[in-house]
């Protein structure tokens, strides 16, 4: 019989790849939106910089009152409440939480509807006038985006609770669908064209939420309850986590508003916030493909170990999430740093419309940005294991560091002479290392039994290594052709030099003998193997009979 922690395991892994797969599919999607954007409403104009900006008060504000709650609070609480069998006084918990959240959602949307057009002026008064209109008119639209956002990020966090992950998977793929055909149908490089395709993302995200409630339909039917007791014990033990996350998740956004008013104060040249966001938009690619559906896998698993007081099993489980996690993560990053332009060039530039100028300043500020995917792995996932232990304060310690140092180190580099716009990706990095320290440091003081032991040192030395072997590689192969003239032969040579760097990567890491190249080669054989099995003709000649499937029916016989 297969022991439990092992199909414990597998079942995470398919879990992982499942989530994964998502991801990819809705990133390529992400992408298509980006280079549409570029195509429909423009790029380095007063129009899409507007548009850009008036992403980003609907989006603090998510991020302020529900977007890091979910994780930080409903989805541990119902996991530990699954573990130990108490579903129902944890859903009245969490639907009195849910209830205080949406209506609080309701009166802060018709807040910013009526202070848009005095806060969005006062925020960014350098820019046009034509750019704050554009900001106003499409922050406006979006404020009801934001309700379905959240309630849409509900039912996944309920569900992941659940670990029904295959139902959450591809909701952010319907999405981003819904906002590609918005920006194909209904946009232009005009002002009301801008107003068109925000209104169109809004509806998107309508329907994005409508199929997430229709998959969790059965579970709030079951137990959720309309009600407004403040006052229930359980309730406020929740209230007491999900606040200090509110606030750290906020400083995510808050981050990208400093980052924008500094790069808009400090620098006059047109469409550097374009470059700011396209720029963060390729760092959060393999960051939001690898690291996040690791930890959306991990949080319930790590909760419900938390919950049943399974130090040993808590810790072996984030150790294996933390090692496999930066074995993905650490050669995408190196890859993007050594191919940066070419990337930039790859995904944003199709024609003659992406000017040369915007290309260096993304591409200088992707340099900074590079490091940023480990620095942010390692505070997202050192999050991700304080949640699930149940302290949502450490996080927010370290988010509170990271938006003063972002601050700070703005402040000082954009004061030095002869500085580019890549000083904002350098600040960025800085005051994640800064908070990384800081998070890692609490979390091994606060929950040493949970701490993971299997890093060390010698591991981050065999990453660099290898990851060092990787960069050479595609440098050279740089050096040989550079792949400009054809976007075709272009995107076929980006890939190959990629797909070569990988392969050193994993080669070279194999040579200095790290577990998880073993590992994945083993899972990679194991797929290649139950694959031709199942192409393979019966040859047994039992008249077409199958044979008895042992995986399933017969553990007990070995």
């Amino acid at each position: 019989m297969i022991p439990l922690e092992r199909q414990r395991r597998l079942s995470m892994t398919s879990s992982a790849m499942l989530m994964m797969f998502a991801l990819i599919c809705s990133k390529l999607l992400g992408q298509l939106r980006e280079i549409l954007l570029l195509y429909r409403v423009g790029q380095g104009t007063p129009v899409s910089d507007g548009f850009i900006l008036g992403f980003q008060i609907p989006d603090l504000l998510y991020e302020l009152l529900i977007g890091g709650a979910i994780q930080a609070a409903i989805t541990p609480t119902l996991a530990g409440a699954i573990e130990k069998r108490t579903q129902r006084s944890g859903w009245r918990a969490v639907s009195i939480f849910l209830n205080v959240a949406a209506l609080t959602m309701l009166v802060l949307i018709l807040v910013g509807q009526v202070a848009a057009p005095i806060l969005i002026p006062a925020l960014y008064s350098s820019r046009s006038p034509e750019t704050v209109a554009v900001a106003i008119s499409v922050s406006r639209t979006l404020f009801p985006q934001v309700l379905f956002m959240m309630l849409a990020a509900l039912c996944i966090g309920i569900l992941n609770a659940y670990r029904r992950f295959e139902r959450t998977a591809f909701g952010p793929v319907v999405y981003n669908a819904g906002v590609v055909v918005s920006m194909l149908l209904l946009g232009d490089k005009t002002a009301g064209g801008a107003v068109r395709v925000a209104a169109g993302i809004m509806l998107s995200a309508c329907v994005f939420f409508l199929l997430q409630f229709y998959l969790a339909r059965n579970v709030f039917h079951r137990f959720y309850r309309f009600s407004f007791d403040v006052r229930d014990p359980g309730f406020r033990r929740l209230l007491r986590l999900a606040l200090p996350t509110m606030l750290a998740a906020s400083i995510v956004q808050l981050n990208v508003i400093v980052l924008s008013a500094f790069i808009n104060r400090s620098f006059t040249a047109d469409g550097l916030v374009t470059a700011l966001r396209n720029a963060s938009t390729l760092w959060q690619l393999p960051y939001g493909i690898l690291a996040v559906s690791i930890g959306n896998v991990l949080l319930p698993n790590l909760s419900g170990m938390a919950s049943a007081s399974s130090p040993q099993r808590f810790r072996r489980l984030f150790d294996n999430g933390l090692r496999n996690a930066m074995f993905l993560i650490v050669p995408t990053a190196f890859l993007m740093l050594a191919m940066r332009r070419d990337f930039v060039r790859a995904v944003f530039s199709w024609g003659s419309t992406y000017p040369e100028s915007l290309l260096s300043n993304t591409s200088s500020i992707l340099i900074f940005y590079c490091f940023s995917i480990l620095v942010q792995t390692l505070v997202f996932l050192f999050g991700i294991a304080c949640f699930a232990a149940g302290n949502t304060k450490i996080p927010l310690y370290g988010g509170a560091v990271s938006l003063f140092g972002n601050f700070l180190f703005s402040l000082i580099l954009t004061s030095i002479p002869g500085v580019g716009p890549w000083a904002m990706s350098l600040a960025f990095l800085l005051s994640g290392l800064s908070s990384a320290v800081l998070i890692i440091y609490l979390f091994r003081k606060r929950f040493p039994g949970f701490s993971p032991r299997s890093v060390g040192r010698r591991f981050p030395l065999q990453m660099v290594l290898c990851g060092v072997a990787s960069v050479l590689t595609v440098t050279a192969l740089g050096i040989l052709y550079d792949g400009e003239g054809n976007k075709g032969l272009e995107l076929i040579w980006l890939a190959f030099r990629a797909l070569a760097g990988i392969a050193v990567f994993y080669l070279a890491a194999h040579s200095l003998r790290v577990p998880e190249a073993a590992l994945y080669a083993e899972r990679v054989g194991s797929l290649v193997r139950r694959v031709v099995h199942k192409a393979r003709p019966d040859t047994d000649g039992a008249g077409g009979a199958q044979p008895p499937d042992e995986s399933d029916d017969n553990h007990d016989g070995h």
